[in-house]
Order: structure tokens, then C-alpha cells, then sequence
């Protein structure tokens, strides 16, 4: 989750994406207000009914607070998320192709590096509801049978033109 360090600075995600904060009277992570915001949003895995499968991981007003809190706090998240995004609507929409997309973006990154952080900004661009994934699709030479969609109007809450 995350760490403080000596110098009085804390990383982990939580801390980039503004969730918690370093307090400097006693170096103890607190929740932010919009970390407090955060924790008190329904969620359907944790809030809906035991036994009961959730449809999504995160709920509305979680994608809206984490995107905000992504636009105001986190550089580097925003990027992967606006790079990832593009690279779709630019037609790069299956594994394969994203993978190589992104060995033109960061051409210094190894094979597995490139389907690590493929595979890492997916996920989370599937729990924000700004891709899609449609399987199954039989046009496809990619041996995973997946292409990815992108909803245009989710990804414009990132805070930055979607290229395409």
C-alpha cells in the first residue's frame, strides 16, 4: 500500500494518487478528504449482499473520486492512463497490437515490461469503465481472442484528449 521514508515523505499508490497524506507532527499516514471520501463511497464487491456476485469492482462515485484524484495528484497515473486510452482509439485494440504500440512508446522497455504494464493499465482502465473488453471475437489472429473498446465520454473525465 505504501511506506514512509526517513526523509519524511511518503510513496506507495495511495500516497501518489492523494489518498493519505504524511503527517509532519508525528510521520503517520492519515486519510486525505478525499481518501476519507473514498473509503465512505459504496462499493458493490464489499456493500452488496453476501452470496451476491458484483457486476463491477468500483461503484460511480469511486471512478468519479479516483479520476479526480488522478487529474489533481498523480502525473505519472494520468499518463499511463491518457497513453493506454489513445493507443486504443488509435486502433491499437487487442493485446497483440497494444503490445506493440506501447515498444514504440517506450522502445528502452523488455517484452515482459511492455505486457506487465499492457496488462496492468487494462485492468484499471476496465475498472474505470474506459475500456471494454469484448471476447470471443472471431476476425481475430491474436491467440487471447480479445478486443478492447473505449468509451470516449468515460475517458474524457481523465482530463485529456483521447487522440483519434
Amino acid at each position: 500500500i505504501g511506506r514512509t521514508r526517513k526523509k519524511g515523505w511518503s510513496e506507495g499508490a495511495i500516497s501518489l494518487l492523494g489518498f493519505v497524506q504524511l503527517s509532519p507532527e508525528d510521520l503517520n499516514l492519515r486519510l486525505t478528504e478525499s481518501g476519507i471520501d473514498f473509503a465512505l463511497a459504496k462499493n458493490p464487491v464489499f456493500d452488496e449482499d453476501i452470496g451476491t456476485k458484483a457486476k463491477d469492482p468500483l461503484s460511480e462515485e469511486e471512478i468519479r473520486i479516483y479520476l479526480k484524484n488522478v487529474r489533481e495528484f498523480s502525473v505519472a497515473e494520468r499518463y499511463s492512463l491518457t497513453t493506454v486510452a489513445s493507443l486504443v482509439a488509435d486502433g491499437n485494440d487487442t493485446p497483440a497490437s497494444l503490445n506493440q504500440a506501447l515498444s514504440r512508446v517506450s522502445p528502452h522497455w523488455t517484452e515482459k515490461e511492455i505486457i506487465t504494464y499492457r496488462a496492468g493499465a487494462v485492468a484499471r482502465l476496465c475498472d474505470l469503465k474506459i475500456l471494454g473488453k469484448k471476447k470471443g471475437a472471431k476476425d481475430l489472429e491474436d491467440h487471447r481472442n480479445v478486443r478492447y473498446t473505449i468509451d470516449r465520454e468515460k475517458a474524457s473525465f481523465l482530463g485529456q484528449e483521447i487522440h483519434a
